[in-house]
């Protein structure tokens, strides 16, 4: 959910915008999933399942990341990966704490709690309608505002090159390489259809929830992980590491703090590596991310290795802090 008046009257502020947020959620979704255990364990089928479910929203959320910058490159304008970091706990990018649909986005192992953040994030506009006029908008209303400003330009608008190429993705769906305003259509729908699902009409066939991949959207893959949290099939105790919620390193340990930091320096080396993605002359997507994303989840297990947290009963999380583009960074 996003507050209405954020929205900018110019396209290329909108995509800067639209690509914050698909960044914005990796590390809440990250943090939920390294907190699943694997089998090996104990964890029981249905934690398998969530961690395969979160997992594919995170390389969506990528794909989606990718569409994005290929229409931003398209128009002429260099996607700007760091101009809306967040930390964590906050509003998402486009969302203040504002009266209606306010609420903090934190960073916290899989629970009740969070998944319910995450169905308030994807939220399809058509399960429980919301009138602009209250001043908040879905993130599917927020694409239709950018839709509605791409269909304004002429044919010739798309000339801008540097599209990442259409297999490089690490997920379901394809990158759409943008040289014309159907195709930037085509990416926007994507983004929405992978978020949450098609808008159902009365002659539809397939379920709603099944976007053009056959894949399950995002917000009701978190509906069924909530159930199984609800029912029990999926058991903090058995299936989820005590990891602690919305982590601050003033709180660490020393070695944990050294820990946390290395963290951060995988995790700002992946926003750079994304920089220099989408500003190549010449980019492949996800190569250097796909395997970044890797070393972070080894760090967070490293960091989660190294006892409880000083007070509590919780083992430490990483903090997901952006320290600034390294030397050589685009």
């Amino acid at each position: 959910m996003l507050e209405a008046s954020t929205l900018s009257d110019d396209l290329t502020t909108k995509l800067q915008l639209a690509l914050g947020i698909e960044l914005a959620v990796l590390p809440p979704y990250l943090y939920a999933l390294w907190s699943i255990k694997p089998s090996s364990e104990g964890a029981l089928e249905a934690a398998a399942q969530a961690a395969n479910s979160i997992r594919a929203v995170v390389y969506e959320e990528m794909l989606h990341a990718g569409q994005v910058g290929n229409i931003l490159n398209a128009l002429g304008t260099v996607p700007d990966v760091t101009a809306h970091v967040m930390s964590y706990p906050g509003p998402l990018p486009g969302h203040t704490m504002r009266k209606l649909y306010a609420y903090d986005v934190g960073l916290g192992p899989l629970s009740a709690a969070s998944v319910g953040t995450f169905m308030l994030i994807e939220r399809p506009e058509w399960i429980e309608p919301v009138d602009s006029a209250d001043g908040w908008i879905t993130i599917g209303q927020f694409y239709e505002a950018v839709r509605k400003d791409l269909k304004k330009l002429g044919s010739g608008a798309f000339g801008g090159g540097r599209q990442l190429p259409p297999g490089d993705n690490p997920g379901p769906g394809r990158l759409t390489q943008v040289a014309s305003l159907a195709a930037s259509l085509e990416a926007v729908e994507t983004v929405v259809d992978q978020g949450e699902g098609h808008r159902p009409k009365p002659d539809d066939a397939a379920p709603p929830e099944i976007d053009d991949d056959h894949e399950v959207a995002h917000y009701f893959q978190f509906a069924t992980i909530g159930k199984y949290l609800a029912d029990g099939r999926i058991d903090a105790k058995r299936d989820l590491y005590p990891v602690i919620e919305n982590p601050s390193a003033a709180r660490y340990a020393p070695d944990q703090q050294q820990a946390n930091a290395d963290f951060n320096k995988l995790y700002t080396a992946l926003l750079d590596s994304l920089a220099t993605m989408f500003g190549s002359g010449a980019p492949r997507a996800f190569g250097q991310p796909t395997e970044l994303m890797a070393e972070l989840r080894h760090a967070a297990a490293r960091l989660r290795s190294l006892g409880r947290v000083p007070g509590t009963q919780k083992v430490a999380g990483p903090t997901f802090e952006y320290l600034g583009a390294s030397e050589g960074a685009a």
